[in-house]
């Protein structure tokens, strides 16, 4: 279960810090009906008068879930957990061995089967209308671009399995490259939001606006069940750099004492004074940070180009399959 904790302004440090990483994308989920929202920027190419926004081509058909294998992931907890049968994943996933899963690997979720009038009928995943915001892009010193795509979740239900499109068009609206984005955690929960992560990479060429589409974003259910309950505690931000455009978030972090945790991740997600994600990054506690249910992180995230003027933070924690 995901746990927002209020934003926190930086504070004066004198310590140095270390470059931001962002971890890769991963492949995109059920993408369905899209909802779409554009952001004219200053990004290279010529500055001319721009024509009506494109009507966008459909998107593809529904997909099934993709789920990334952490340490002790076994494939009939795997199965149990997404509400699908350890025969059904294997038929997904041609050539898996369950006696071997290796972190980091991903295995495709089918959509759960179910039996109406007598017939199997595969359920079909629907893309929760979420709100989104503008689309920021910051050039990288290797010449490619970080794109980072606002989602918040305005409904009363949380929603997991969270994907968009970003693209990018020249001055004359014709599309010049698209990446997916992706979430950095697997649920957002009623009230929350973060900021979906996509890279393009230096050959994208010279381009004048980007926009970002949803692609999916599917209602999360037996959250209770799946997830632990975390709880953030109060953290603070350090300013390591003159500039601004590197603080140090630390704090604590809350877990069942009895249980056995999976994984537990803490997402922060940087803002400069107008409100634009400038910057994200995931920690993750190693099993010996977790002692008696609670977790201490302390990690640094740093702006893709304006100075940081708050970061909040979400949580989230599985138990072991």
């Amino acid at each position: 279960m995901l746990a927002a904790c209020g934003s926190a302004e930086p504070q004066e440090s004198e310590t140095p810090g270390t470059p931001n990483g962002i971890p890769s994308a991963t492949q995109p989920g059920p993408a369905i009906t899209p909802y779409v929202t554009s952001t004219p920027a200053e990004m290279q190419g010529p500055t001319a008068t721009l024509a009506p926004t494109p009507t966008l081509p459909p998107l593809p058909t529904p997909t099934p879930f993709v789920h990334t294998i952490v340490e002790n992931d076994t494939l009939s907890g795997i199965a149990a957990f997404y509400g699908v049968t350890t025969e059904a994943l294997m038929t997904a996933n041609p050539g898996i061995d369950p006696n071997f899963l290796s972190i980091g690997d991903q295995l495709i979720i089918p959509l759960p089967v179910t039996e109406v009038d007598g017939e199997a009928v595969t359920a079909q995943a629907q893309t929760l209308p979420l709100e989104t915001g503008p689309v920021s892009c910051y050039r990288q010193r290797s010449e490619g671009w970080w794109c980072f795509f606002e989602v918040s979740n305005t409904l009363e239900q949380p929603a997991e399995n969270i994907t968009a499109l970003v693209r990018l068009f020249d001055a004359k609206r014709k599309e010049v490259a698209s990446q997916t984005a992706s979430a950095l955690v697997n649920v957002l929960h009623p009230g929350e939001h973060l900021a979906l992560a996509a890279y393009f990479p230096p050959s994208v060429g010279a381009w004048s606006e980007a926009q970002g589409q949803l692609l999916s974003a599917a209602e999360a259910n037996q959250v209770d069940t799946r997830y632990l309950s975390v709880m953030l505690g109060e953290f603070e931000t350090i300013l390591l750099s003159e500039d601004g455009l590197e603080v140090n978030v630390n704090g604590s972090v809350q877990v069942p004492a009895d249980a056995t945790v999976g994984y537990l991740w803490v997402l922060a997600t940087a803002y400069d004074a107008s409100g634009a994600v400038v910057g994200v990054r995931r920690w993750e506690a190693a099993p010996a940070q977790i002692t008696a249910g609670e977790a201490f992180f302390s990690f640094d995230v740093s702006s893709m180009e304006k100075p940081i003027a708050w970061v909040d933070l979400l949580a989230e924690s599985r138990a072991e399959p």
